[in-house]
C-alpha cells in the first residue's frame, strides 16, 4: 500500500519529497534523490541525473538466486521497483530534449493515474525547471502569473537555479519569467558571449534579447 504524503504547502525549502500539483491524474511531487528511500511509494519515478557521475539511481537491492526465489514467500525474495524514466542531465545544466517532447511527456502524464516523482540530488535546479516546464505546458498556472513564481509557491522557494536552466524554461514552454534563478554564484552567470536581460518580476512588458540554445 502506497504511503499517503503530506500535500501542506511550503514557505521554504522543502524537506523529504513535496506534493507539487496535479496533472490530470497524475499526483506531481519533486524531491531530493536521498530522500527516496521506499520505492514502493511511487508509480513512477523521473531521475534528472547526470548519469556517468550521480550515484542516487533507483534500484532493486534484492539479489535472489533461483534457490532463494524458491525458497522465500514472493513478498521477502522480490522488492517492487517501480516504472523509472532516466533523464540524463548533469548538475546546473539542461537536457539535450526538445519542446516536443516535453509536450509528449505532459500528455502522457495527464492520462496517468498514480504518484509520479521528480528528482536530482538536491531538488532545486533539475527538477524546478521540470516541474516549471511540466505545470506550464499542462496549462496549470494562470496567464497573469510568472510560471516559476507559482512553482516556487506550490513546491519550493528554491526551484531552478541558474540562467541557463531559466532561459530553457523560456525557451520550452515559450513563456517569459519574471523571478531570477535562486543560485546567485559565478555558475549562475550567463553563459560567455551571450546578450540575455532578466527583467524584474514586476515588469510586464517589453522584449528580451533570448539566447539561442541547442534544444530546438
Amino acid at each position: 500500500m502506497k504511503r499517503e504524503f503530506s500535500k501542506n504547502k511550503v514557505v521554504n525549502c522543502h524537506k523529504g519529497p513535496q506534493f507539487a500539483f496535479e496533472l490530470g491524474k497524475a499526483r506531481i511531487w519533486g524531491s531530493r534523490a536521498v530522500d527516496l528511500s521506499n520505492l514502493s511509494d511511487w508509480d513512477l519515478m523521473i531521475p534528472l541525473l547526470d548519469l556517468e557521475y550521480d550515484t542516487y539511481m533507483p534500484k532493486n537491492p534484492l539479489r535472489p538466486n533461483q534457490e532463494a526465489i524458491d525458497l522465500f514467500p514472493s513478498h521477502i525474495a522480490k522488492s517492487f521497483v517501480p516504472a523509472i524514466l532516466a533523464i540524463d542531465w548533469p548538475d546546473m545544466e539542461v537536457p539535450y530534449l526538445s519542446r516536443d517532447w516535453w509536450v509528449d511527456l505532459v500528455e502522457f502524464l495527464q492520462n496517468f493515474e498514480g504518484n509520479v516523482v521528480f528528482f536530482c540530488m538536491g531538488g532545486h535546479g533539475r527538477t524546478g525547471t521540470a516541474l516549471t516546464i511540466v505545470a506550464t505546458l499542462g496549462e496549470l498556472i494562470p496567464d497573469v502569473e510568472c510560471p516559476l513564481y507559482w512553482l516556487r509557491e506550490q513546491y519550493c522557494t528554491e526551484a531552478l537555479e541558474t540562467y541557463r536552466q531559466f532561459d530553457y524554461v523560456e525557451q520550452i514552454t515559450k513563456t517569459q519569467l519574471w523571478t531570477e534563478p535562486s543560485f546567485e554564484s559565478w555558475y549562475a552567470a550567463a553563459p560567455s558571449g551571450a546578450t540575455v536581460s532578466y527583467p524584474a518580476k514586476t515588469q510586464k512588458k517589453g522584449k528580451k534579447k533570448k539566447q539561442t540554445l541547442l534544444h530546438q
